[in-house]
């Protein structure tokens, strides 16, 4: 990576005199792939062992003393680092935070008692109607009987979520809906018809009681139009029309981010594995951006948008502007963001599918090599927080394909520049990474996050001098747009300070 290669001892060295090539062979691409994929797979398994047990509540740092790293590309000079020391553990499935676990302002969301149907109306049906139900989900040619029975079973097994007793087995109600789709929905204007009533019903229970409004949108990021066909090996296609609610879960304000993070896996499933068309893309990427502008809310909100971003295969909006990857590189440059969230977005950026050659990519390269010299150096200084695995993977993925199949799609900034649009840029970018995976293997070589400790500094230096000698004239990724820098946060009070080290 140069990839990392074994010395006589067994330990990944780099040889910087090589020339830049991802491998001399495919095979030494595959094994170099092996080696770093592997060592990061039995971190995470222990990372996330870590976010489960944490706690809701934030704790911030104070400002490390003498964390002062080279300021961004606008000039300004050195600046200090403001780093989180937790992330906020909103799991993917979280159907079981409590009250007391939650922001004052949504506590009223965990206090609702609306149940939409009774209870015997699920044990009568399930006993009578439900073999009927899965008959008819088989249908080719829906009856107007079929079609009513279909209606009624959607309406009762999807509003049984807002039963009061069925809040400690919501997600089994949520898989069984799904597991019945895949198993019986084999007529095709059947399961239409069924993904349809099963969605119209959803909705309903978007003002419900919080746990209630998670399994909602579970299930509609659950939902499948077309089945996965293992002959030809395609992943099951998310049912589209789904879309316009999971949008408007991200557009409501009063919608909790528990919730709205199910609805940006939804988005983000139906970029990978729905093949939406442009218009589609367009609007699920503006969606994302506008939502990623907002600082303040929950970290895990804004990894799981940045990451989404990265799946839109959006380039400009109508206006021919870069706005997602004007976004992510706003997120990288804020200090006031969770590490893992400007690293998301990193990765991310490296998957915006860029084609104008108006593109700052002398910019691109060095902000993506600035984080990752920034977050080395805040790893020195902590080198034992949980999540730094992930944070330098994703600062390597900005710069790498991560799959075969993401090496076809151009994943990268290193495959970006083997187009001829950004050709000139390759001896830029292969500069930049050559010295930033020096310092991602500074992290990545440590087996276990509790025995880290901090890297040799010959693995920062040479990416400071790089940032040194290539600061890019301007901080503007296009011409006509903003500048990519966030504004400066007002001096902190002496309360801000206080309340940033309880």
């Amino acid at each position: 990576m140069p990839q990392p290669s074994r010395d006589s001892g067994g330990q990944p060295s780099e040889n910087s005199s090589q020339p830049h090539a991802r491998a001399a062979t495919a095979e030494g691409e595959l094994e170099a792939k092996r080696e770093l994929t592997g060592k990061v797979a039995a971190t995470l398994l222990v990372v996330a062992a870590v976010w489960t047990a944490l706690s809701w509540a934030s704790t911030a740092f104070a400002q490390p003393p003498g964390a002062m790293l080279p300021g961004g590309s606008g000039g300004e000079g050195m600046q200090p680092v403001d780093l989180k020391a937790q992330l906020e553990p909103l799991k993917q499935d979280d159907l079981e935070f409590s009250p007391d676990q939650i922001d004052p302002k949504w506590r009223d969301q965990f206090l609702i008692v609306n149940e939409l149907i009774r209870a015997d109306d699920y044990t009568v049906f399930n006993k009578t109607e439900n073999g009927k139900f899965r008959q008819a989900l088989k249908s080719d040619n829906l009856t107007p009987a079929e079609r009513d029975l279909l209606a009624k079973g959607a309406r009762i097994r999807t509003l049984r979520l807002s039963l009061e007793e069925n809040r400690r087995s919501l997600r089994d109600c949520v898989d069984e809906i799904v597991k019945d789709m895949e198993l019986y929905g084999t007529g095709a204007p059947a399961r239409e018809y069924a993904l349809q009533e099963f969605t119209k019903n959803a909705k309903l229970l978007l003002d419900n009681q919080i746990h209630v409004r998670i399994a909602a949108a579970i299930l509609l990021r659950s939902l499948n139009g077309e089945k996965a066909n293992p002959i030809r090996r395609t992943p099951a296609r998310p049912y589209v029309g789904a879309l316009d609610i999971m949008l408007e879960i991200l557009s409501n304000p009063n919608q909790h981010e528990a919730v709205k993070i199910q609805a940006v896996k939804g988005v983000e499933r139906i970029c990978l594995d729905g093949d939406p068309k442009v218009d589609i893309r367009m609007k699920i990427a503006e969606t994302l951006a506008q939502q990623l502008k907002e600082p303040k809310t929950n970290p895990w909100y804004q990894m799981v948008i940045a990451r989404a971003l990265g799946a839109c295969n959006i380039s400009v909006n109508l206006q021919q502007q870069p706005f997602v990857a004007q976004v992510l590189l706003e997120s990288m440059n804020d200090r006031s963001r969770h590490p893992m969230v400007r690293c998301e977005a990193a990765r991310s950026l490296g998957r915006v599918p860029f084609d104008n050659p108006s593109i700052n990519m002398a910019l691109v390269t060095y902000e993506l090599a600035e984080l990752t010299y920034e977050m080395g150096s805040v790893y020195n200084r902590y080198p034992t927080l949980s999540y730094w695995s992930t944070c330098f993977w994703n600062l390597y993925l900005g710069f790498h394909p991560e799959s075969n199949s993401e090496e076809a799609k151009g994943a990268g900034l290193l495959e970006l520049v083997k187009k001829s649009t950004f050709r000139a840029s390759a001896t830029l970018v292969t500069d930049a990474y050559q010295n930033a995976v020096k310092v991602v293997n500074g992290v990545l070589v440590e087996p276990v996050v509790g025995n880290r400790k901090p890297m040799d500094n010959n693995k920062l230096q040479p990416l400071a001098q790089w940032l040194q000698a290539n600061k890019p004239a301007s901080d503007v990724l296009q011409p006509g747009m903003p500048s990519i820098n966030p504004p400066a946060a007002p001096p902190a009070t002496t309360n801000d300070q206080a309340s940033a080290t309880r």
